[in-house]
């Protein structure tokens, strides 16, 4: 009888330690079916960021090359203008440099003049 007591508490033993074995292993599959939908969900944001990234290096991409052709653009003016004004202030030159100036620029010389008076 002793023996067959002695077996009951080890069988007892056994499938308690059994239970918890299977408890554990239970935990860890949720824990894992977790962390894999968690890494599932990083890797999609991570692409949607990486798109995004992409899209707005495009874009700054595309910006910096507008202001480069504003800044050349701006560039030519101010070198027009400085050709206009030293052109002008040269009262002896006036009149000849200034037709061939204004005829490269598509204006006529009258025009440009009348300008210049009304600003005055």
């Amino acid at each position: 009888m002793e023996e067959k007591q002695q077996l009951e508490e080890q069988h007892r033993a056994v499938m308690d330690k059994y239970k918890y074995k299977r408890r554990q292993i239970r935990e860890l599959q949720e824990d894992l079916q977790t962390m894999s939908h968690t890494l599932d969900n990083l890797c999609r944001d991570d692409e949607a960021y990486k798109e995004m990234i992409d899209e707005k290096q495009c874009k700054v991409m595309q910006v910096q090359t507008i202001f480069v052709s504003k800044e050349n653009i701006l560039e030519q003016f101010g070198r027009v203008l400085t050709q206009i004004e030293s052109i002008s202030s040269d009262s002896s030159s006036h009149e000849h440099v200034s037709e061939n100036i204004f005829e490269t620029l598509g204006l006529s010389f009258n025009s440009f003049q009348l300008a210049v008076e009304q600003r005055t």
